[in-house]
């Protein structure tokens, strides 16, 4: 791996623990929470960044949810639905 791979893989993790430790740990109480992948979506610009979660609530529901930013400080938590990941869950800044 090159130093600019190795970089950006050191930012993804980084982005990635403390994301996670904001939806354990945050506002949102989640029981669970587990990092499947990173998000791409054309389109959205450089300065997108986006996650896919699997979460596990309080009342023991399990489903997926996006944790996406356009700034890389304020995300969105949206909630998987039928359409898509529509249903914003909050949002927090790092």
């Amino acid at each position: 791996m090159n130093a600019v791979a190795v970089k950006m893989t050191r930012q993804l993790l980084n982005s990635v623990e403390k994301i996670t430790q904001k939806l354990l740990h945050g506002e949102f109480f989640y029981n669970e929470v587990h990092f499947i992948e990173e998000e791409f979506l054309p389109g959205e610009g450089a300065s997108y960044i986006g996650f896919i979660y699997d979460v596990k609530g309080h009342f023991g529901e399990s489903y997926k949810v996006s944790v996406f930013s356009h700034d890389g400080f304020t995300f969105e938590i949206r909630k998987h639905n039928d359409q898509g990941f529509d249903d914003l869950e909050g949002r927090f800044t790092l």
